[in-house]
């Protein structure tokens, strides 16, 4: 199973950094819990972006009549053309395809389900966030996908599964998509997804301190701790004096 052995690589990959192993009853546990936390956010942002397509690309919901069904099925088909597919542009209306893996419907379903306040994992653990991850940029272009083939038809189907059988293809199809925009301009892509991190934050209102206000913040403290742990020094080697 893909997510158990993603959520086993991310449990092995903190151990490492800390230096430490844990019994294995307790690590299957963690395991547990890190596929639990990931499914529920996958769900949430799947079912934020999925919900979002009739309105973004304007699917009609009239099942009666036929001219509608005919438009929704051809605004799938076109969408859905090239490779990589329109749907994965920004500007995606045009011949000039343009801004590639930054449709508004993923970064808003991104912004709507990990950038809720300065709690949220998303700016908790800004380095994991901070360009945007390519795996989370695939997720969302598969999730968009799926919302797309629920309207295949020219009607929504709410019944299409989003299983790992029939999506782990198309994650993998978008990854390798995405691996070839970045092998263009590595630096170039990378300021990109640091770029629209930020877009993120300011769509979600979060503000986050500037990094040069913080560092000299803490050199302030460092310091001040280190005039007081030289008084208390001095202090106990006159006490001893005496």
């Amino acid at each position: 199973m893909v997510a158990a052995e993603w959520a086993t690589d991310d449990w092995r990959q903190v151990c490492n950094t800390a230096g430490q192993n844990f019994d294995p009853t307790d690590s299957h546990r963690v395991v547990k819990l890190i596929m639990s936390s990931v499914s529920l956010k996958r769900g949430h942002l799947k079912d934020k972006i999925t919900c979002s397509v009739a309105d973004i690309y304007g699917s009609k919901q009239d099942k009666t009549r036929k001219e509608i069904k005919t438009a929704n099925k051809k605004l799938v088909e076109y969408l859905q053309e090239g490779d990589p597919p329109r749907f994965c542009y920004k500007v995606f209306n045009s011949d000039d395809l343009q801004f590639y893996a930054e449709p508004r419907i993923i970064l808003r379903g991104i912004k709507d389900n990990l950038f809720k306040s300065t709690e949220d994992v998303s700016v908790c653990y800004r380095s994991a966030f901070d360009p945007i991850p390519v795996p989370l940029l695939a997720a969302g272009l598969t999730m968009l996908q799926y919302g797309l083939d629920i309207w295949a038809s020219g009607v929504e189907n709410p019944k299409l599964s989003f299983s790992e059988d029939a999506y782990k293809k198309k994650y993998d199809d978008h990854m390798k998509q995405l691996k070839k925009w970045m092998n263009i301009n590595p630096e170039g892509v990378k300021a990109v997804r640091a770029q629209q991190y930020k877009r993120i934050l300011r769509l979600a209102g979060i503000s986050l301190p500037q990094e040069g206000v913080a560092a000299g913040f803490l050199e302030d403290a460092l310091q001040r701790a280190q005039q007081d742990l030289a008084a208390r020094a001095k202090q106990g080697s006159d006490k001893e004096s005496e």
